[in-house]
């Protein structure tokens, strides 16, 4: 009985540990839900802090924005050891995008390192095409994949449903270095945050770590 008891025992403890054997390790380095304000994001209008950038109130949460030809910055030192890089957010699409219109069309980016990694097109009007799910050069309905795409626009749009797409975001790639300097950006013909803009909320940076390497 004894030794069948010791095998039995062999046996589970060769289960847990392959079955925890390089599990991964989450460490969140940065939360910002944008409840008690901007905090310590930086938000640029070309090389130019933009103070005039606020948070405000819209579908009963608070986020940043709206935001046009702007660029949210945030910058990391001492990040804990990794291999992978997890960023996730809620993205508000306002009003006129257009998605993918030739030399017009409305692109939206995130920039990792000052390197460009990813870039899309949304679009809020019917009978138009939008890159999102996929990077530019895809051909998407408008608002797909959206979270939500029946929510009001801003200013003469505010009554009406359909102005705004919402996006929940993830974006999860190899990353090791100890930096990181993270930008999100548009690229929209219009200057008018009226005719087209974005906002933010629920900006989560995740390192993620495998144990028993």
């Amino acid at each position: 009985m004894k030794f069948k008891f010791y095998c039995v025992y062999i046996f589970v403890v060769i289960l847990i540990t392959g079955c925890t054997k390089n599990l991964p390790q989450n460490i969140e380095v940065y939360h910002n839900g944008f409840d008690n304000g901007k905090g310590d994001i930086l938000v640029f209008k070309g090389d130019n802090i933009d103070t005039s950038v606020k948070v405000f109130t819209f579908n009963n949460t608070q986020v940043l924005g709206p935001l046009n030809h702007n660029a949210v910055f945030r910058e990391f030192s001492d990040l804990p050891p990794h291999k992978l890089l997890k960023i996730t957010f809620d993205l508000y699409i306002h009003n006129a995008w257009k998605g993918n219109d030739y030399l017009s069309s409305d692109f939206w980016g995130l920039f990792i390192d000052g390197q460009r990694v990813y870039y899309t097109t949304f679009s809020n009007i019917p009978g138009t095409k939008q890159a999102y799910p996929e990077q530019e050069g895809y051909y998407f309905p408008p608002g797909s994949n959206a979270f939500n795409k029946n929510l009001p626009g801003l200013c003469t749009s505010s009554n009406s449903i359909y102005g705004t797409s919402v996006y929940q975001f993830e974006w999860v790639k190899p990353h090791t270095g100890t930096h990181l300097k993270v930008a999100l950006s548009d690229l929209v013909r219009e200057t008018d945050p009226c005719q087209k803009s974005w906002s933010l909320d629920n900006l989560v940076i995740t390192c993620i770590e495998y144990q028993n390497q």
